[in-house]
């Protein structure tokens, strides 16, 4: 009986080592991102997940909110590109802050000559205005309790 139960545990071994190694073939290793700068190239975030059920995850805005960094392509002008969790990408801080842009100066416009007060004879209508039609108003209920009785036209018979 002790020679079964050894060759029972001996199957058993066995079988645990075979069944590890089958499901775990060899894993592609994620290999460190190589990120390369080339001062030539904009230093802006880009999302490595476009295309994915996970595109979120790559958001700029929200990345650079957040963690205050966002991904960049790995040949980008960013000065600060380093490899990101996760292996095959790049992130980096400046690309979250926005370029600076030249600011021109602004000169005010000069002031005009005053202008006098009081109306201008131009202004004035030659004529007056025509009269406006008089319209009769009957008083109809409103709903709105602050406005019980509204004035309506009443209708032309």
């Amino acid at each position: 009986t002790s020679a079964v139960m050894l060759t029972i545990r001996t199957a058993a071994l066995f079988l645990f080592v075979l069944v590890s190694v089958s499901a775990n073939p060899e894993k592609k290793k994620k290999r460190a991102a190589t990120c390369e700068i080339d001062e030539s190239l904009p230093c802006e975030c880009s999302n490595p997940f476009l295309g994915t059920p996970t595109f979120y995850l790559g958001d700029p805005k929200r990345n650079c909110k957040a963690a205050k960094a966002c991904y960049v392509d790995n040949k980008s002008g960013c000065s600060d590109a380093r490899s990101a969790r996760g292996g095959g990408r790049c992130q980096s801080k400046s690309a979250c802050d926005p370029p600076a842009e030249p600011t021109e100066e602004v000169t005010p416009p000069e002031p005009e000559a005053p202008v006098p007060d009081g109306p201008k004879t131009d202004d004035i209508p030659a004529t007056p205005p025509p009269p406006k039609p008089s319209t009769r108003y009957v008083s109809a209920w409103s709903p709105d309790p602050a406005r019980h009785w509204i004035p309506r036209k009443r209708s032309a018979r």
